[in-house]
């Protein structure tokens, strides 16, 4: 039959084919089977199928086989069929695979299997049990992909492959036990890209005596970094002349000298008990590099060499390491970023006679808050009578140095050592001001009299006596004391702002003379509170003052005050003063016998305002009273006649 007739059976009726008609349809027919076709095939005609049928199905007709006709396969089918059976191999199949079947899959498939199939076979049966060979036919991929577990089972395993085919990031993996357990045969597969990957833990396991570790050959492969290192590691050597030999392959050749230890520990400690110090200053900066700052606390290093050292490793120097700096004239060799590592501990333990000799790039980084007394004299040049110019250090302060000083440091130090210049920025910078001295006063801007503190301060009649007007109107009112208010001057009263108008205390303005606030200006009283009003001491005031104030203001007045005003106080009010008065206002100034003459009350009652309204019934009953003066005048003088008229006022009580 040709590939069509094959192709028109219905897998019903395929199945009634046995397993030697199965196997003897022509290769080239099988292309018309389908999915439904192959899923009728039977274990046994699977068995019987021939490796050329097997290989001329398609892709997709191999995918289509079940696990259980996979499994069936023949060592001889999987063996003959080539790169067609790795399409066979899904993760589940692979765990369905036994040991035999694992073993016998061909290298050659390998290339060609994905990382996730290889993965497969090692999660499901241990990666020992593969063959050297077959693991020589994996991708880089797949090596790549391998775990620490699986790792493990290759370097251990005397059936698994040699540890060159390992990647250099395998490599930098190995725990210490697993290079602990390689064997001599896979140390001599070590690469040399390979032995320069091992770090240091790895190699002082490695750099062994007699004949295990790594070869002469290999020692030689290390790096300049991996030798010193292992120079400036702990028990690397022990006192036995038979490593002498094997050290001549760690010197490092800027290090030679340092071969004489011989029988000492490579270690800082050794080398120091070793009384072999200048060895230590003769160490490069790639060996500095590699030391711990555990292992730098142990030495005093040169200046050159604190130059070289890391932010980490000179935090591990003694406390005391600018104080061990030996020579003065060293100082200026140490580089500006070295030195604003030290620490505010460091700079407390320098020799104040050391100080003159810091250069101008390095004094904007001393911490000179940490200055003791006398380091702060030297720096001033107050004292001792070094040699150095002082004024120029002073010079390169920064504004952040300043302003870390404390109170009782400027004592010492003295604002006055500043240029104009500095004191300028600091006080524009900082909100720290001094005030025992007044001297500041000359460079305090707006803000810097805002932030004047002077409670309770008696230097601050000395500063007052240097602040203008204007300083003055800058100045936080609620710090001058009472007592000091009290003797402001003329002009300082003039002078105040409206903020600090509105920052005094009802308390301090109601115990405040009249003579305040007739020195201010209208603009100035109009800046009062409402409350601050209330409590306002009007006996004293002039006219102007009522005459400034707002509607708002006159509104504020209570009827205590108002009934101690006098007329020219009352007239002083206008007619919109008059419109906010409340009733009781009113009738304070009615009691008071003052407004029925305000020329503001009288225009005012005019209006159709209930106020107006209120207000016009006093006139009205004013009105009324005089009417009846005068009707009961007249008729008394009417009934004497014989009386002039002024006689006659007189004598009814119409005159006093």
């Amino acid at each position: 039959m040709n590939a069509e007739q094959i192709g028109n059976f219905t897998p019903a009726q395929f199945t009634l084919w046995d397993e030697f008609q199965v196997s003897a349809i022509q290769p080239s027919a099988l292309a018309k089977l389908t999915t439904e076709h192959i899923l009728t095939l039977s274990k046994t005609e699977i068995v019987y199928l021939k490796v050329a049928q097997l290989r001329a199905f398609s892709v997709e007709q191999l995918k289509a086989f079940t696990d259980e006709q996979v499994l069936v396969l023949t060592y001889q089918q999987v063996t003959e069929m080539g790169d067609a059976y790795v399409h066979f191999l899904t993760e589940k199949r692979i765990s369905l695979l036994s040991k035999g079947q694992v073993i016998d899959i061909p290298t050659a498939y390998f290339p060609k299997m994905t990382v996730a199939q290889v993965q497969a076979l090692i999660k499901y049966h241990g990666f020992s049990i593969l063959r050297r060979e077959q693991i020589s036919a994996m991708t880089v991929e797949h090596i790549k992909s391998l775990t620490p577990e699986q790792i493990r089972g290759l370097v251990r395993d005397d059936n698994g492959p040699r540890i060159n085919v390992l990647t250099l990031e395998h490599i930098k993996a190995l725990s210490l036990e697993q290079v602990q357990a390689l064997s001599n045969e896979q140390l001599a597969d070590l690469t040399k890209e390979q032995v320069r990957v091992l770090n240091t833990d790895q190699l002082r396991v490695l750099v062994k005596n007699g004949e295990d570790g790594l070869s002469e050959k290999q020692i030689g492969m290390l790096t300049d970094e991996q030798k010193i290192a292992l120079l400036l590691a702990d028990n690397v050597m022990k006192e036995d002349q038979s490593l002498l030999s094997r050290w001549q392959f760690l010197m490092p050749i800027e290090s030679v000298e340092l071969r004489y230890l011989k029988l000492w520990p490579l270690n800082i400690i050794g080398i120091m008990r070793s009384g072999m110090h200048d060895l230590l200053y003769r160490l490069t900066a790639t060996q500095l590099a590699v030391m711990t700052p555990e292992q730098i606390g142990e030495i005093n290093p040169s200046v050159t060499q604190i130059n070289v050292l890391s932010r980490r490793q000179v935090a591990g120097l003694d406390k005391h390491w600018l104080f061990y700096i030996n020579f003065y004239k060293d100082y200026p060799l140490l580089s500006v970023e070295k030195l604003s590592w030290a620490t505010e501990e460091n700079f407390r333990s320098l020799d104040v006679r050391a100080i003159c000799h810091f250069t101008p790039e390095q004094v904007p980084v001393l911490k000179i808050w940490a200055f003791s007394d006398e380091q702060l004299k030297q720096f001033a040049n107050r004292t001792f009578g070094e040699s150095c110019a002082p004024d120029d250090q002073v010079n390169y302060l920064t504004v952040n140095q300043l302003a870390k000083l404390s109170n009782a440091q400027w004592y010492v130090f003295d604002f006055l050592w500043l240029t104009d210049a500095q004191r300028r920025a600091f006080i524009e910078q900082t909100n720290i001001v001094y005030t025992w001295s007044y001297y500041w006063s000359d460079y305090l801007t707006a803000k810097g009299f805002s932030d004047l503190d002077i409670t309770n301060y008696t230097g601050s009649y000395y500063l007052f006596d240097k602040l203008t007007a204007k300083d003055f109107s800058y100045l936080d009112i609620t710090k001058v004391s009472d007592e000091k208010f009290k003797q402001l001057s003329d002009a300082y009263i003039q002078a105040l702002s409206t903020q600090q108008i509105q920052a005094l205390t009802t308390k301090r303005i109601k115990f405040m003379s009249p003579k305040y606030f007739n020195l201010m200006s209208a603009s100035q009283i109009q800046a009062l509170t409402p409350e601050q009003v209330a409590q306002l001491d009007v006996s004293g005031v002039s006219d102007e003052v009522i005459k400034a104030f707002t509607p708002t203001q006159a509104k504020a007045l209570t009827t205590g005050q108002l009934s101690t005003f006098w007329q020219a106080q009352a007239d002083a009010l206008s007619e919109d003063d008059v419109a906010v008065l409340s009733k009781a206002q009113i009738d304070a100034l009615h009691k008071a016998h003052l407004l029925l003459k305000m020329p503001s009350a009288i225009a005012y009652a005019k209006k159709e305002t209930e106020t107006a309204k209120y207000i016009k019934e006093f006139f009205d009953a004013a009105e009324w009273e005089r009417e009846q003066a005068r009707k009961e005048r007249e008729k008394y003088c009417s009934e004497h006649q014989e009386m002039s008229t002024y006689d006659c006022m007189r004598a009814g009580g119409f005159i006093y």
